[in-house]
């Protein structure tokens, strides 16, 4: 089945030199003013699926996910996906995440907002952090976030980010 994320894409090293974003879409806010980005690997401890629709070639499903990470944020994580796949391959979702831990020196919580499409034409994965949703040390935060898989099947939350003083 499907898993968020498991898109294959990322940064990659280019003829050029140093690893370019492997999307053709505008620079996000967060890309053009170099903010902070912070990388971490997480594991999905759970992965509860229900499914609630089956029908016309098409499948939805409740997912409960609970997840660990570890990198420059550091915790764990809740999150309640939406998902649809297609008898075809294609599959969407659309997911609320809290994480609770430590990012940087600042230990809080927040939520992140995401949603992914995937086709045989290929995938795109956005997020961003839930204005207000920062709370503890956390409260402030703010920022845009991709999941990904990388080369080796590693999961990987990737968050750019500007956290108020």
């Amino acid at each position: 089945g499907h898993r968020e994320g498991e898109d294959g894409h990322g940064d990659r090293e280019t003829e050029d030199g140093p690893a370019r974003h492997g999307c053709d879409h505008p620079l996000t806010r967060a890309e053009e003013t170099a903010l902070p980005r912070a990388t971490a690997e997480f594991t999905n401890e759970k992965y509860e699926q229900e499914p609630y629709d089956d029908r016309d070639g098409a499948k939805l499903e409740r997912v409960h996910i609970t997840r660990k990470f570890e990198g420059d944020l550091e915790g764990i994580g809740t999150a309640e996906l939406l998902t649809a796949q297609t008898e075809g391959g294609s599959a969407a979702y659309v997911a609320l995440d809290r994480i609770s831990g430590k990012l940087g020196d600042r230990e809080g919580s927040f939520v992140l907002q995401h949603y992914g499409t995937i086709s045989p034409d290929g995938s795109e994965i956005a997020g961003a952090v839930v204005p207000a949703s920062g709370a503890g040390g956390l409260e402030g935060l703010s920022g845009e976030g991709t999941i990904s898989v990388d080369a080796e099947g590693n999961h990987l939350l990737i968050l750019d980010y500007e956290l108020e003083e």
